[in-house]
């Protein structure tokens, strides 16, 4: 679990893990906007995870169109080194 965004991901952490690191057939998350939600998101996820419970489609799917550079980082980091 990372708190801090990835540079680049312009704060958008979830979008960076929708986008970047999580895949595969029924890939979900489940975004928090406060560290309050946090317990409530990881055992609404592990339910979810356990049980196959498939929701209606209110959460987008995984594998829809990235909306953020998964190399933004990686970007950064070399334009850095090479300063």
């Amino acid at each position: 679990m990372s708190v801090r965004s990835p540079r680049g991901s312009g704060g958008h952490l979830d979008l960076y893990y929708r986008d970047c690191v999580i895949g595969g057939l029924g890939a979900f998350m489940v975004p928090i906007r406060e560290r309050q939600q946090f317990v409530e998101a990881v055992r609404t996820k592990l339910v979810r995870e356990i049980s196959d419970y498939q929701p209606p489609p209110l959460i987008e799917p995984a594998q829809s169109e990235p909306r953020i550079n998964c190399f933004a980082g990686e970007i950064a980091s070399d334009r850095w080194m090479r300063n």
